[in-house]
């Protein structure tokens, strides 16, 4: 039960966090800083997300 806890609540924050990227975006192109730092994270976000599914069957 808590291990679904968590990857509902990574599952939020990933969508959050891609969310953000969407609205932001002006915010993105003027900070190469944030950009590079959005997009990191929402790659390792979707590569542990995938992770997850792998291991759990899910």
């Amino acid at each position: 039960m808590k291990i679904q806890a968590l990857i509902n609540s990574h599952n939020e924050l990933l969508a959050i966090v891609e969310s953000y990227s969407v609205v932001s975006k002006s915010d993105l192109e003027r900070s190469s800083f944030l950009k590079t730092n959005i997009t990191k994270a929402i790659a390792k976000g979707v590569r542990i997300k995938k992770a997850v599914a792998v291991t759990t069957g899910s």
